[in-house]
């Protein structure tokens, strides 16, 4: 259930926050509403329908980490210019995002054991890109 709300809080901030994106973009994109509804779709389904979340939760997860990651890198632009460090810090998360994303998608049953754990760790990934973003 935690995982629901994560995922519907995360949602919502992306789809108030999708026009400072686009402002820095420099393009209006629909990926950001996309992404938002995306989201609160699969908290939804998280937060309702909990025998068929446990069962596919390995796969939300894994499409979740793609996307957002896939998301991720197409904003790594807008530093390229500002902050070269920042940019490249983006880029190498992400792609490891992708990484997590792959891996949990191809070995369902190994990451529906270690599941907390690499959210966590994905989170965690997430949580300091943004820190550095929010300083840098």
């Amino acid at each position: 259930m935690y995982f629901g709300f994560g995922a519907i809080a995360k949602g919502c901030f992306e789809l108030f926050n999708r026009k400072k994106f686009n402002l820095l973009a420099g393009e209006k994109s629909k990926f950001p509403i996309l992404l938002g509804i995306l989201d609160i779709l699969i908290g939804l389904m998280l937060l309702f329908n909990i025998g068929a979340s446990l069962v596919i939760l390995p796969y939300f997860f894994a499409a979740w980490f793609i996307i957002d990651s896939i998301y991720e890198m197409f904003f790594a632009k807008i530093y390229k210019g500002v902050s070269e460090p920042m940019y490249w810090f983006t880029i190498i998360s992400n792609v490891l995002g992708i990484i997590l994303g792959v891996m949990l998608l191809f070995n369902p049953i190994t990451s529906a054991l270690t599941l907390a754990f690499l959210v966590g760790a994905y989170f965690m990934v997430t949580g300091v890109t943004y820190i550095v973003a929010a300083f840098g």
